[in-house]
């Protein structure tokens, strides 16, 4: 069965694991961009038009047929809703749509959504107000809190703001803004994997962060802490996600707050991959319509992940 990789950008550990998988007969990437390392490390690769393109969605249907591929995956935040809009066009040439259902995607997407969301839930979370909507709730606010874009992802537009004045001023900006407290604690990645026949949470990794660059986690330490595996099975069932699964969890004193939940590969997975915990092969097993079993925190803790750049060196004639 071939596997299609979409907006694969520089995700090139993540393409190479597919490669590495028997399950997976050839590994097909796409991007907009001639310049997306990771599609020149799979077995096939197309350069498509912008998702903004009306014309994408047929393109990308276009290579599914071409290269015979029995699982689409959507690697980028902007693209998860696109694709499971339109899941039926794919659903009708038996190929599977590695991505959540939309309702969970569209919460997950609004940061304030999530709160309210996890709050109605009873799942502790990271305090997050909207000013447009909270106005009154700004006057509790203890000073520096972070300033970030409600529909934002990564570390993008994600400011500290030390005084009220200069939050006054930050609003006039007229971008959605969202304003969470400034947490202190310990920071910790979370790395899980749906079934998508079973629904049930069947793979959970979990790392301390020890630093971040641009909003993605550069050296981390595997950890294994009960609570985190059973806020990460709460927070994703109450959303009713599939597949992988990123959240960012805090440690406020002696418990633990969700702060973000990202539906889709994290850019820490590596570190998980390294310990053993294999979701390419489990995308690949729910492909093939069986269930992985259940197996959580079966990996080593102690184990340090330290990221480091690497290049892909082509032939400028030889790009797509």
């Amino acid at each position: 069965m071939n596997v299609l990789v979409l907006s694969a950008g520089s995700s090139c550990h993540l393409v190479k694991y597919f490669m590495e998988e028997d399950i997976w007969g050839k590994v097909v990437a796409t991007d907009c961009s001639k310049y997306a390392p990771a599609m020149y490390l799979s077995d096939s690769c197309y350069r498509v038009p912008p998702i903004t393109d009306s014309q994408y969605i047929p393109k990308i249907l276009e290579i599914c047929q071409r290269e015979e591929v029995g699982m689409v995956l959507p690697l980028r935040e902007d693209e998860l809703e696109l694709i499971a809009e339109c899941r039926k066009a794919f659903q009708e040439q038996g190929i599977l749509v590695a991505v959540s259902h939309i309702e969970g995607l569209r919460i997950c997407r609004d940061k304030y959504l999530l709160y309210q969301h996890l709050r109605k839930c009873g799942i502790p979370c990271v305090r997050t107000i909207d000013p447009q909507e909270e106005r009154e709730a700004l006057e509790s606010l203890s000073f520096p809190v972070i300033v970030k874009p409600r529909y934002g992802c990564g570390s993008i537009g994600l400011r500290q703001i030390g005084t009220r004045e200069q939050l006054e001023a930050h609003e006039g900006d007229g971008e959605s803004m969202v304003v969470q407290s400034c947490m202190e604690g310990e920071e910790y990645g979370v790395d899980a994997y749906v079934d998508f026949l079973s629904g049930e949470v069947v793979s959970i990794f979990a790392k301390k962060k020890i630093s971040m660059r641009a909003g993605k986690t550069e050296k981390s330490v595997s950890v294994l802490e009960e609570e985190l595996f059973s806020l990460t099975k709460q927070t994703v069932k109450s959303l009713g996600l599939s597949g992988p699964v990123d959240i960012d969890i805090f440690q406020c004193g002696n418990h633990y707050e969700v702060l973000e939940v990202n539906p889709r590969f994290g850019g820490g997975y590596s570190h998980a991959h390294a310990c053993g915990i294999n979701f390419p092969k489990m995308l690949g097993e729910n492909a093939a319509g069986r269930e992985n079993p259940v197996d959580i925190g079966n990996y080593a803790r102690g184990v340090v992940a330290m990221k480091y750049r690497d290049v892909v060196v082509k032939n400028e004639k030889d790009l797509l």
